[in-house]
């Protein structure tokens, strides 16, 4: 082999790990490139199927009963359900921040109810009596608490809360 030769034998093998080298930098990308792209999408997965989005309680119907053992008109003033360790209040009455229910009535709410979705749970109800009920005038008893036995919340379902 001729000097000449010799050369052109090392740019060949020169140029051959070069483009070996570019291959294997190509790939490293890809493979950081796919490494990017999967841990974004786990990312996605997660932060759609977090708890605080997968344990509501859609559409729940909550029925709320009068059945004092006299006739009288009652004032719900506060709803509350149970969520791990603590209550939470759902403003079920509006701006109004209450109800009045005559004796042997209900009313019925629709809520989504956050945290609570095929969980136990509890209902609490806060209402008052209307004392006075020979006058005109409505003279409101003091706070009366009701609350539910502990029962699994589901979506669509109805829970009754009778109210003595």
């Amino acid at each position: 082999m001729t000097i000449a030769m010799l050369n052109t034998h090392a740019a060949v093998s020169d140029n051959l790990k070069s483009v070996e080298a570019t291959k294997s930098m190509i790939s490293s990308r890809t493979s950081t490139k796919f490494i990017v792209e999967s841990l974004l999408a786990l990312g996605v997965i997660i932060a759609t199927s977090s708890p605080s989005h997968a344990a509501n309680c859609e559409n729940f119907h909550i029925r709320l009963h009068n059945h004092t053992n006299f006739p009288v008109e009652i004032k719900i003033t506060k709803f509350e359900y149970w969520d791990e360790d603590k209550w939470k209040t759902e403003n079920v009455f509006g701006p109004i921040g209450y109800k009045r229910l005559d004796y042997w009535y209900n009313v019925e709410y629709e809520r989504n109810l956050q945290g609570i979705g095929s969980e136990y749970t509890y209902f609490r109800v806060t209402f008052k009596k209307d004392i006075d009920m020979e006058g005109p005038a409505v003279n409101w008893g003091d706070d009366i608490v009701t609350t539910t036995e502990r029962f699994v919340c589901h979506d669509l379902e109805t829970k009754f809360v009778i109210l003595m």
